[in-house]
Formats: structure tokens, sequence, C-alpha cells
């Protein structure tokens, strides 16, 4: 016969029992959700990243075997895809797409020519698009009329407006539409004294030789910064030569896929030059 104190201690004894098979239940919630958690992380942080990038950006459809594109997986991915559409007026309208199952890791290089898969490269605008797992890379260029190389021809000259004077030569060639090529130009200082060149200017003839090619339209020129507060500065009796932007002038040939530009090819222009400078 039990008594009334172990009836108490029976029901205290069942109390317990309960709280720690809850607070056990709870516990291994919490490690459910700490788990899922750390496993979306663990999920999130696997995830490659896709890196990629094209030789040119802007080619005749003759050099499409040429341009490389290279491509670089971070982490291993599952999957790989790309998609080349054309621009057709406003829309985007589909060349080729491939989607790729597999184990692909490490740097991969191909030629455009590859993407069209046997389809024409006609002229225009087209947007590429990578995919691999959960990254993409999206990359544009342009398919243009082969114009050939315009020859600029630059005439020695060119003087220093404030009385110092020093002469400006130089030029570029084999510019092809869609191409940004800088002036090389060098300035020759005939004094004694150091000078600092503190201005640069480039007129470009309005016409070619032969003419049919107005430079207006077809090309522009971006001046060297050179400034009081960032000249140039040449010794005296030597010459310095400007090989690239900011400091050399820049010549750029306009890509119009719109226009005929057959009259630019292989032809040259004439380019003076005037400039200020201080000993």
């Amino acid at each position: 016969m039990k008594t009334a104190s172990s009836s108490v201690k029976h029901r205290r004894l069942l109390r317990f029992a309960r709280q720690i098979l809850s607070l056990g239940l709870v516990c291994a919630l919490v490690l459910i959700s700490s788990s899922t958690l750390a496993g979306a992380a663990s999920s999130t942080a696997s995830a490659g990243k896709l890196s990629a990038r094209l030789t040119k950006t802007s080619f005749a459809s003759s050099k499409a075997s040429s341009v490389k594109l290279i491509y670089k997986f971070s982490k291993p991915s599952k999957s790989f895809s790309y998609g080349l559409s054309f621009k057709k007026g406003k829309k985007w309208q589909a060349v080729k797409s491939v989607k790729k199952k597999g184990n692909f890791k490490g740097s991969k290089t191909t030629t455009v020519k590859k993407l069209f898969a046997g389809k024409p490269v006609k002229l225009g605008s087209y947007r590429l698009k990578l995919s691999a797992d959960k990254s993409s890379k999206l990359l544009s260029f342009k398919v243009v009329n082969s114009a050939g190389p315009a020859i600029t021809i630059v005439p020695t000259g060119g003087s220093g407006t404030t009385g110092l004077g020093f002469t400006i030569t130089g030029g570029v060639d084999s510019l092809e539409p869609g191409q940004t090529k800088p002036i090389g130009l060098t300035l020759t200082n005939p004094k004694s004294v150091p000078i600092f060149v503190t201005e640069l200017t480039i007129t470009m003839s309005a016409d070619s030789s032969p003419s049919g090619c107005p430079s207006a339209s077809n090309f522009q020129v971006t001046q060297s910064d050179a400034s009081s507060e960032s000249p140039i500065a040449v010794p005296a009796k030597d010459s310095v030569t400007l090989t690239s932007a900011p400091r050399a002038p820049q010549i750029t040939f306009l890509n119009l896929p719109d226009v005929n530009q057959d009259a630019c090819k292989n032809v040259s222009f004439a380019l003076t030059y005037s400039g200020g400078a201080h000993s």
C-alpha cells in the first residue's frame, strides 16, 4: 500500500521526466535547424563563379575563326550552356544554344566561329550568354564590314605658340572599323633648356585621299590630356614619344553597320598638329 508521501514523490518524478524529454526535443530541433542552415550556406559557398572574355569585341566575319572566347570555372560545375543571339531591329533572335552536363572545371578556350556551329556569321550586333550551375556571364560583340586599313599620314610640323618652337611628328595606320588606336607622337625640343608642353591639338583633314570617306562621319579624334596642370616635359635638345592614351591623342574608326564604308578602304588622311609650351 502506497503512502501519500510516496505518491507525491512519484508525481514529481513524472514531471521531471517530462521536462527532460521536452528539453531533449527542443535541443534536437535546434540541432536540425542549425544543420539545415549550415547545409544551405555550404551549398551557396560551393556555387562557383564563371568568368569569360572575348579577345576582340568588333571584327570582320572573316576573323571569326581567330577571335577567341576564353572562359573559366572558379569551381567545378555540373552544367554548362550558352545562348548566342542576333539583334534584329529592337528584338534579339536566337542563333544557337547549347546545353551540356558533366564535370566542367578550369580554363577553356574556343573560337567565335565555333559558337555559330556552321551557321553564317552575318554583319550586326550579337549577345552571348554563358551559364554554369548558378553563375552566368553576358558578353556582346559586333561583326562589322571589312573596310580594310585606313592609313593616316601626318606631315612634320607644329610649333609652340609661346615662342618656344618644337616639332611634332608621328601617325597611326592599319585602323579597322570599331577600333581605337593612339597616335604615336614624337615631341622634339631643339632648345638648350627643357620645355613643358601644355597643349596638343590635332585636326584631321575633312576628306580622305583618294576622296570619298569624310572624316567627320567615319572617325573620332580624342585629344591629348596635356595641360598647364599636367604638362609633358621634354628635356633640352631631346625628344619624347607618346605611345598611349591619355598622353597620346587617339583616333577611333567608327563602326557603322547600317552604312556602306567601302569608300574608306585603303585611304589616307592628313593630320595637322599644333601645340603650346613653356620653359
